[in-house]
């Protein structure tokens, strides 16, 4: 600032000096700002020299023409940075929102870390019992940070699980000769390793099985139903089957506020949507269907919840005691016995072929199932007279 006060001064000065020395003064001046712009590509200016520039360009016409070191561009860039500041300085808020209290602050620093589970709400309505009027807004600026563990990553996760992780898969290999396998394997996941494979023919082979309902727990003889809430425990077999006698032993545990029954159902999904073929019931006790107590052979309509009821006999069962169901499914009659008692009978769904589906399903007490077995059939001769088939009413 002192050097433009002294440039100002000198200024005066030369005003009053003959012309000669002047222009003598300017043609020594000259050649030493053309030596001094080639040698320096860009000299710094302080804030007084850019102040001394706007000056002269608000007072001067030709100030362009004095200029050597600086380009026009700059000086109005720097005319145009000084209207902003001037309006910004003019254009401050001298009212607002008066600071908060150092201790008060502490305060509420010390209100959150004593009191995490706290919100905002609940601490301005805790200093305002002590005559302290904050909002919300202000008491979460000053909340404390909190520096939370970081949660593992995916990667870290499987690393350090990786001894305990298996990949199972469950698919199909066209072959060559247009036959289609089916291929199970079990891979552990820390060395690439095959732990199990298996490989079938398609599933007519009838070892396909899966749980439809409820859990199942393998025993040394077979499975055990395991039944919590919901539907009824259902194993499902898939495979394709024709005229068939099917087989399976049963034996329940009772328990009390739960049924008990056994029921075997064939149909074809596809053919026969929602809905069983044929079903035979083995039943010791009342459930809220309405079917009677022992032997029940029906067709189950599930979208339209009609149940078709061909024929039904009495029969009792004791727990904890072994029975065979068995039941004959050929063309549109079935014959099914367990326990010495029989039911039988015709239905035209009885006869869609072919059959793809097999469906085991038990009570809600306890139910162990061994021994399930499908065969191939022939019309038996000896098959008693049909019954007359009688609709059930909608469940």
């Amino acid at each position: 600032m002192i050097s433009v006060i002294l440039t100002a001064v000198r200024s005066l000065r030369r005003a009053f000096m003959p012309r000669c020395d002047l222009v003598l003064e300017n043609l020594a001046l000259r050649p030493q700002l053309s030596v001094l712009s080639r040698q320096v590509a860009r000299p710094s200016f302080h804030r007084a020299d850019r102040l001394l520039w706007v000056a002269l360009r608000a007072v001067w016409s030709r100030w362009i023409a004095a200029l050597v070191i600086v380009q026009p561009q700059t000086v109005v860039r720097w005319h145009r940075a000084g209207f902003r500041l001037y309006w910004r300085w003019r254009s401050r808020h001298r009212d607002g929102r008066p600071p908060i209290d150092h201790k008060l602050i502490e305060l509420i620093r010390q209100r959150w870390t004593a009191n995490p589970t706290w919100g905002s709400p609940r601490i301005r309505d805790e200093l305002a019992k002590l005559g302290l009027n904050v909002s919300a807004s202000t008491i979460r600026r000053y909340r404390p940070k909190f520096e939370r563990p970081s949660s593992q990553t995916w990667q870290t996760f499987l690393r350090n699980h990786a001894a305990q992780i298996i990949a199972v898969d469950f698919f199909t290999v066209p072959t060559a000769t247009f036959r289609v396998l089916f291929v199970f394997v079990v891979l552990a996941r820390c060395r690439r390793t095959i732990r199990r494979i298996a490989i079938t023919e398609p599933a007519a082979e009838g070892w396909t099985v899966r749980a439809n309902h409820a859990a199942w727990k393998r025993t040394p003889d077979g499975v055990t139903s395991v039944w919590q809430t919901g539907h009824m425990p259902v194993l499902t077999y898939e495979g394709s089957f024709g005229d068939a006698v099917i087989e399976v032993d049963f034996k329940f545990h009772a328990e009390p506020g739960k049924w008990a029954a056994c029921r075997i159902s064939a149909t074809n999904p596809k053919l026969n949507p929602r809905a069983y073929a044929a079903s035979v019931w083995a039943r010791a006790s009342l459930d809220n269907s309405g079917r009677p107590l022992g032997m029940v052979l029906e067709h189950d309509e599930w979208k339209p919840g009609v149940i078709t009821t061909v024929d039904t006999r009495p029969a009792a069962f004791e727990p904890d005691k072994w029975y065979t169901l068995r039941m004959e499914l050929i063309g549109d009659r079935v014959l099914a016995t367990c326990n010495g008692v029989s039911v039988y009978g015709p239905h035209e769904k009885f006869g869609v072929q072919p059959k793809t589906s097999i469906s085991l399903g038990v009570g809600t007490c306890p139910h162990e199932l061994r021994n399930f077995r499908v065969y191939a059939a022939v019309p038996n001769p000896a098959w008693p007279a049909p019954a007359a088939a009688k609709p059930a009413p909608k469940r």
